[in-house]
């Protein structure tokens, strides 16, 4: 008998081998699910700097007058036909006033992508009381740096006599 119960193991039971081979296959399926988010983040870290850049760009452009002040759905972007941009104007808060609201997104991807909303208060072009002509504007530079002269002016010589 007592040499029986100094008998040692030379083998792992099937247990023993069964619950080795489970611990494994998390751990691998844990670290393939980190690596696939690590993935998924570094892509969307890498697209929403251009999305910003595109999104102002055309917000800049509708502000400035190239591009049309309407709504637009999934428009292909110039500089990139992967990615698409979309323009909402509605009317704004006040009076003359119209709000762009343009979103930048990849093409098709739905979940997980950069996608970039931006909203600019614009004014409407339509709007007779924004209309100048270039006499128009030009008298009114000239009246404004003639009147900052002006208090310059005023305000060395009160400068002067207090000395």
């Amino acid at each position: 008998m007592r040499r029986s119960n100094l008998r040692m193991r030379t083998a792992l039971s099937l247990l023993e081998v069964i619950l080795a081979l489970a611990i494994l296959a998390t751990a691998a399926t844990l670290l393939s699910q980190l690596m696939q988010l690590g993935l998924r983040s570094a892509a969307v870290a890498r697209d929403e700097p251009r999305a910003v850049l595109w999104c102002e760009s055309r917000l800049e452009e509708l502000s400035a007058g190239i591009l049309a002040p309407i709504s637009v759905a999934d428009i292909p972007l110039p500089e990139d036909d992967a990615w698409v941009y979309s323009i909402d104007v509605r009317p704004g808060a006040y009076v003359g006033l119209l709000e762009a609201i343009a979103n930048v997104k990849r093409k098709g991807q739905l979940l997980d992508t950069a996608s970039v909303t931006m909203t600019r208060w614009i004014i409407d072009p339509s709007d007779s009381r924004f209309q100048t002509t270039a006499s128009t504007t030009m008298d009114g530079g000239t009246a404004a740096q003639s009147s900052n002269s002006n208090t310059g002016s005023g305000t060395d010589a009160t400068d002067g006599d207090a000395q």
